[in-house]
């Protein structure tokens, strides 16, 4: 669940001259803290990686009824598809950085389950491919 954050995108990117995205989306990135004085709660941006990062968010009613529980964990997290969203999907844990932690495909249970006991503590996303664009929710792992 993101918010509205200042994004830097340099001459030489190949997003420099395209069309701005619209509506919700996932941006890859690094984000920059350019405030020099406390508190540090605003003066963000993010320089995106590449034009390939920019992907569309599904907000439609069947992506919000997507669950993941519990958060935070400190083992298994279970992720609750409806069906509408289950097809043609797949599952795909990352670490804050972007990395693949984890991929399940060929989904064929509404209901999954993602064993993060052997994780280090701290924040990672669930991002559920789909036909119809991404599903991300944020999890953390205690």
């Amino acid at each position: 669940n993101g918010g509205i954050v200042n994004v830097f995108i340099p001459s030489n990117s190949t997003l420099y001259n395209g069309p701005a995205p619209q509506g919700n989306v996932l941006i890859d990135g690094i984000v920059q803290q350019f405030k020099t004085q406390a508190p540090y709660n605003t003066g963000y941006y993010l320089v995106p990686l590449s034009s390939s990062s920019v992907t569309g968010i599904r907000n439609d009613a069947a992506a919000q009824a997507v669950n993941v529980f519990p958060v935070p964990t400190t083992g298994v997290l279970t992720v609750q598809l409806p069906e509408s969203v289950r097809k043609g999907a797949k599952i795909q844990l990352t670490d804050m950085f972007g990395k693949t932690i984890l991929v399940k495909e060929n989904l064929t249970n509404n209901v999954v389950t993602l064993d993060v006991s052997h994780l280090a503590s701290g924040v990672y996303l669930v991002l559920i491919h789909t036909p119809d664009g991404k599903v991300v929710r944020r999890v953390v792992k205690q």
